[in-house]
């Protein structure tokens, strides 16, 4: 046994295994015959079994991908319904509701609401003095509230350093935080 890799405890799919799944799922395979003629001479075995092999691993494994395709659509639908549920709950009415322009991008979002926080502390902060003073009088957690603000917008950015993002190739989805978020706080 070679030493840092772990041994494969999965059996080879059989060619009738293969053929029959793929029969069962109706698979068409997404490569042309001269593809599959060009892929199987470039990866060093030429004839009809070898082709015919990788044609049926092509098929099959495409369709194995295939049957996650609509995973990120239904997490991307079932956040707009969470979204749009939580702010009917706050009584806002159904018209009154509109998606925030990266409601599938957190790692957008969250920044755009922190700094419309900040814009909002830096204007409570340059008001008036009378009103600044009447404020202080009438709230005795007025600068507990403007301090909580600014925390706030550096809680949200770093949620959203921390948040997945969306990568080429890398098949990874922009809504789980757990990874990056964890490795952040141990200071990795």
């Amino acid at each position: 046994m070679r030493r840092g890799r772990r041994s494969d405890t999965r059996r080879r799919l059989s060619e009738a295994e293969l053929a029959a799944a793929i029969g069962y799922r109706g698979a068409v395979c997404p490569l042309s015959p001269s593809e599959i003629t060009d892929w199987a001479g470039r990866l060093g075995g030429a004839g009809a079994n070898r082709e015919r092999r990788l044609r049926n691993l092509v098929t099959y494994w495409f369709a194995q991908a295939s049957l996650f395709s609509g995973v990120k659509q239904a997490s991307e639908e079932g956040r707009v319904r969470g979204f749009v549920n939580r702010r009917l709950a706050q009584g806002d009415s159904p018209d009154a509701i509109a998606l925030p322009k990266h409601l599938h991008r957190v790692d957008k979002w969250l920044p755009e609401i922190a700094e419309r926080l900040s814009n909002v502390r830096s204007e409570l902060l340059a008001l008036p003095g009378d009103v600044d003073a009447a404020l202080h009088i009438g709230f005795g957690d007025y600068d507990s509230a403007l301090d909580q603000m600014a925390a706030l917008a550096v809680m949200l950015n770093s949620m959203a350093e921390a948040w997945h993002r969306p990568r080429l190739g890398t098949g990874r989805d922009p809504g789980n935080p757990r990874s990056k978020w964890r490795a952040m706080q141990s200071g990795y």
